[in-house]
């Protein structure tokens, strides 16, 4: 957490999961070990992921996938950098994504970003919360997860694209 910008200019930040082998040879066993949680956030000013910096929540092998977590509650996320989330599909959890920043963000940008984040990228989750404006999904934008959030607090927010709800083990998916 930062007062003022946080800018994210380069580099690989990772609390991706890893597969560990336990014991030796013929007698040893594959440990998939689930992601962790990665949070950035500026209580004042913009967070800024530059486009040569990468932000990973992987699992690994068959473990689960983490969660990333943004938040500029008084400026704007600009999120130009990778995302990274893939999850095998015997991975219990998929990623999960979650944006807070006061200004709205730029859901087509993001659409293209989770398409390109891994195999099951932000399958678990996608919440974005606009604190100010109009929020839009343009047409073309796609946003997929078993649990898809999108507010605006003082704004209007129009969805031309396509919001798509999966389904998760415990039932059906989830709009709201």
């Amino acid at each position: 957490s930062a007062d003022g910008d946080l800018r994210i200019s380069g580099g690989r930040l990772s609390v991706a999961g890893r597969s560990d082998a336990i014991g030796n040879g013929s007698q040893s066993v594959r440990s998939d070990l689930a992601a962790g949680s990665l949070t950035a956030a500026s209580a004042t000013g913009n967070l800024l992921l530059a486009a040569v910096a990468t932000l990973d929540v992987s699992g690994a092998g068959d473990g689960d996938a983490g969660r990333l977590s943004l938040a500029a509650p008084q400026g704007t996320l600009a999120l130009a950098g990778n995302l990274r989330a893939d999850a095998s599909d015997a991975a219990v959890m998929a990623a999960g994504l979650r944006l807070d920043s006061r200004e709205p963000v730029k859901l087509d940008d993001l659409s293209t970003a989770i398409a390109q984040a891994g195999h099951r990228g932000f399958e678990q989750q996608i919440a974005v919360r606009n604190r100010g404006g109009d929020q839009v999904l343009p047409a073309g934008a796609r946003l997929r997860a078993q649990s898809l959030q999108i507010s605006s607090d003082a704004g209007s927010l129009t969805v031309a694209g396509e919001l798509v709800a999966l389904p998760s083990a415990a039932g059906g998916g989830l709009i709201q």
